[in-house]
C-alpha cells in the first residue's frame, strides 16, 4: 500500500461512462482495503458518513447501491461524500478522538477542491488546498451557509474560521509528506499544504499561542443587579466570565447594596465604589477617578452604551490615559423608539440624537463591540462611514449553564410566561402575545385545563389599566391572567421560569433579548420573534426544523401575526412533552455553540499582550 493515497484515483473506476457512480458494497470494501482500512467499525463509519451525504440528496433517482440500498447520485457529489469519510476515518487512526477535529475534517472536502486532498498514511497527514482566499469572516458565513444541512448543524462559523485559518497557516509553512512522497504519486507534483497531523490544534501545524498574563479590566456600570434592564444583567455574566478567563477585574459603580457586594464577591469580582462628591450621585459619580488597589491602572475600560459609554470615555481618556476602551452597543434606538409612547417628545429624534451618542463614543473607543448578530451588521454599516474605525466586534453571550437536566412539564394547569420591563408594552409585543394566547385558547377545547397568562415586569400604578387592555387584546374576557411587578429577585424569576410551559418573546425591536436566553438556558419552550438578536442567532446555530418551532416572524400585521403566534401557542400547549424535547435540544445545541468563555476570549483577544509581562509603556491596541 502506497504511503500517500489518492482519494480520486481510487474513486475513479468507479465512474461510469454516463459520469455517474455504480458502487456495491463490494466496491466500497475493496477501496477500503487498499486503505488498509477493514475494521468493522471503520466500515461502518465510512457508511454512515455516505448516509449524511446521501440522505441530504433523496430527490434524486435511488439506482445506486451504497450502505445496503440502491442510490443514485452524481459522481462529483458522491466523490466529495467519499473523500469526506475517508479524512474522517484517516484522522482517527492517527488517533484522533476529538468532536471538533474530526467534524471539521469532514467539512473539508465540501469546502476545498477535492482534487488535491490527500491522506499521507506514513505520517499520518491529511493533506488539503484552499479553494479560494477568504479573506474576511462575511465570507467565510458565506461559504458556511452553503454546506449541507447536517454540516451545519455541526459546526458554527467561528469554528469553520477556525479551520481556514489553519489551513492558510498549513499553506503558508508549505508542509508536505515525507520526503520522496508526493500527493499524486509523481515526481514532478508538488505536495498540498497540510491540514491536519494528529490534531487541527497541534504545534505541527498552528503553533501553540504564548503564555498571555491576565489584564486589569475595569468595567464601568450604573448597578450590579438588572433593576433598569439587560445591560446590567449582561455586564455581571461577563464580568464573571473574564475573571474565570484568568483576568482581574473591577466593576465601578456609583453604590452598591450588602446584597450586590456579597452577589460581586461571590463572582470574584472586585468592587471599585466611585467617590463621592458633594450634590452629585448615580452615574454622575462615574465620571470620577476610582482607586483601584494595587496602585496599576487598568489595561482595559469597558463602557455599556449610552449608559455608561460617556464616564468609561472620561476613565480611558483621561483619569487612566492609555488605557484601551471597549464600547459595547446594547440597542438601537432607531428601531425600537417607534414603537414607544411620550406625549410630546418627537421620538424619531430623540432617536437619532442616542444613535449618534453610540457612533461617537464608537469612533473614538479602541474598539466597538456590538452584541448578537442583529446590532453587529448595523454597526459594520455604520461605522463603515469612517474607513479608520477598525471593524466592530460581536459579541454573542453564552448560553452554559450549571442547569444541565432535560425539564419536563410542570403537573396542573399550564402557564404562559412574559416577562421584561412593560412600561414598552408595545416594542414588547405585549398586545400580540395577548392576542395570540386568545387565538390558542380558542382553538383549544373547553375541557381541557385553563391556561393561565402571566406578565412579570409591569410599571408601579399600572397594573389596572394594563390588565384591562390585556383582556381586551385576547377577546377572552374569562382569560386567567397574573400581573406581577418588575424584579431582580432572582429566587423568583427562577421560580417563575421552573413552572412555566412556555416563554413569549414577541418583540417588535430587540436588540438581543436576554429573556429568551435566560428562558433556554432553563429548558423552557420558548417562542422568539425574529426580530431580535436572539433570533437571528439561532437562526444561526439550530436546524431548520426546529428553528421553525422556536422563532417566528413579526410582520405588524395583526390579522397575520395572531394566526402565526396562536398556532404556535396552541401546538406547545397540545404537545408540551414534545415542546420540552425541543428546548432541550436548543438548550443543548447553545450551550455547546456559544459559551461566556468563548465571548470573554473573543471580546479581548485582539488586545492581550504576548509573553507573560508587557514591556515597560506597553499600550493596547487593535
Amino acid at each position: 500500500m502506497p504511503d500517500t493515497i489518492d482519494l480520486l484515483s481510487l474513486t475513479a473506476p468507479l465512474t461510469g461512462a454516463d459520469g455517474e457512480m455504480t458502487v456495491d458494497d463490494e466496491q466500497i470494501d475493496r477501496l477500503l482495503t487498499e486503505l488498509g482500512l477493514t475494521e468493522d467499525t471503520t466500515r461502518d463509519g465510512v457508511d454512515g458518513m455516505l448516509r449524511l451525504g446521501l440522505d441530504d440528496e433523496l430527490d434524486e433517482p435511488l439506482t445506486m447501491r451504497g450502505g445496503g440500498r440502491w442510490i443514485r447520485i452524481p459522481a462529483p457529489r458522491f466523490r466529495t461524500v467519499l473523500a469526506s469519510a475517508l479524512l474522517v476515518t484517516a484522522l482517527k487512526r492517527a488517533g484522533v478522538n476529538g468532536t471538533a477535529d474530526l467534524v471539521l475534517a469532514a467539512l473539508t472536502p465540501f469546502l476545498f477542491d477535492v482534487d488535491r486532498v490527500r491522506v499521507d498514511t506514513r505520517e499520518q497527514l491529511v493533506l488539503a488546498a484552499l479553494r479560494a482566499r477568504l479573506d474576511s469572516r462575511e465570507q467565510v458565513r458565506e461559504l458556511w451557509e452553503g454546506l449541507p444541512g447536517h454540516l451545519r448543524h455541526e459546526v458554527d462559523p467561528d469554528e469553520l474560521m477556525e479551520l481556514v485559518t489553519a489551513m492558510e497557516r498549513a499553506s503558508a509553512k508549505g508542509l508536505r509528506p515525507s520526503e520522496g512522497t508526493r500527493a499524486t504519486g509523481g515526481p514532478d507534483t508538488p505536495a498540498a499544504p497540510g491540514v491536519f497531523r494528529g490534531s487541527l490544534r497541534q504545534e505541527s501545524v498552528v503553533p501553540a499561542a504564548p503564555r498571555r498574563r491576565g489584564l486589569r479590566i475595569l468595567a464601568v456600570a450604573d448597578e450590579w443587579f438588572p433593576t433598569k434592564g439587560g445591560i446590567s444583567a449582561l455586564n455581571r455574566s461577563l464580568c464573571r466570565a473574564l475573571v474565570e478567563a484568568g483576568h482581574e477585574v473591577f466593576c465601578l459603580l456609583p453604590s452598591a447594596s450588602q446584597k450586590e457586594i456579597d452577589d460581586i464577591e461571590a463572582c470574584h469580582v472586585r468592587l471599585a465604589l466611585a467617590p463621592p462628591l458633594p450634590g452629585a450621585s448615580g452615574r454622575d459619580l462615574l465620571m470620577r477617578k476610582p482607586v483601584l488597589p494595587g496602585g496599576r491602572p487598568p489595561d482595559v475600560v469597558i463602557g455599556h452604551g449610552r449608559v455608561t459609554g460617556p464616564a468609561a470615555f472620561v476613565q480611558a481618556e483621561q483619569n487612566f490615559a492609555g488605557a484601551a476602551r471597549l464600547h459595547l452597543v446594547h440597542d438601537w434606538p432607531e428601531e425600537s423608539d417607534r414603537y414607544k409612547e411620550a406625549p410630546g417628545v418627537d421620538l424619531h429624534a430623540r432617536a437619532e440624537d442616542r444613535k449618534w451618542t453610540d457612533l461617537d463614543l464608537g469612533r473614538g473607543a479602541t474598539r466597538v463591540v456590538a452584541v448578537g448578530p442583529r446590532l453587529h451588521d448595523l454597526c459594520v454599516q455604520e461605522f463603515s462611514a469612517w474607513p479608520e474605525v477598525p471593524r466592530p466586534l460581536r459579541l454573542d453571550p453564552g448560553f452554559d449553564s450549571s442547569l444541565v437536566r432535560p425539564r419536563e412539564p410542570v403537573q396542573g394547569p399550564p402557564r404562559i410566561l412574559l416577562t421584561g420591563r412593560m412600561e414598552d408594552d408595545a416594542v414588547k409585543g405585549l398586545d400580540l402575545a395577548a392576542r395570540a394566547v386568545g387565538h390558542a385558547l380558542a382553538l383549544r377545547d373547553p375541557d381541557e385545563p385553563e391556561v393561565r397568562l402571566m406578565v412579570r415586569g409591569v410599571t408601579q400604578g399600572q397594573a389596572d389599566q394594563l390588565y384591562r387592555k390585556i383582556l381586551d387584546w385576547a377577546g377572552q374576557a374569562s382569560l386567567n391572567l397574573v400581573l406581577r411587578p418588575f424584579t431582580t429577585d432572582r429566587e423568583r424569576l427562577d421560580h417563575e421560569l421552573r413552572l412555566a410551559t412556555l416563554v413569549l418573546m414577541p418583540s417588535r425591536a430587540e436588540g438581543f433579548g436576554l429573556v429568551g436566553l435566560e428562558a433556554i438556558v432553563h429548558g423552557v419552550p420558548v417562542l422568539i420573534s425574529r426580530r431580535s438578536g436572539l433570533g437571528e442567532l439561532l437562526k444561526e446555530c439550530l436546524p431548520k426544523e426546529l428553528l421553525a418551532r422556536t422563532v417566528l416572524p413579526v410582520t405588524d400585521e395583526p390579522d397575520r401575526d395572531t394566526v402565526r403566534w396562536g398556532s404556535a401557542v396552541a401546538a406547545v400547549l397540545q404537545r408540551p412533552g414534545a415542546a420540552f424535547t425541543d428546548a432541550d435540544t436548543v438548550r443543548t445545541v447553545m450551550a455547546r455553540k456559544r459559551t461566556w468563555a468563548g465571548a470573554a476570549a473573543e471580546l479581548l483577544d485582539d488586545l492581550v499582550p504576548d509573553g507573560d509581562e508587557p514591556s515597560e509603556g506597553w499600550r493596547l491596541t487593535v
